[in-house]
């Protein structure tokens, strides 16, 4: 499953209005009763602003 959430979100864009999202890294960060948690990190090479209206 952590493949595929990466590899549907790393390369993917907005259509040219804000950068291309970039795979980071990834973590397990607990492991409770058989369950696994895991931090996924993405960024963009853009900046996002939103202007309140």
């Amino acid at each position: 499953m952590i493949a595929a959430i990466i590899a549907a979100l790393a390369g993917w864009d907005w259509g040219g209005r804000v950068g291309v999202i970039v795979f980071r890294g990834c973590t397990l960060s607990r492991a409770v009763a058989g369950a696994f948690g895991y931090d996924i990190s993405f960024s963009i090479t853009d900046q996002l602003r939103f202007t309140p209206t």
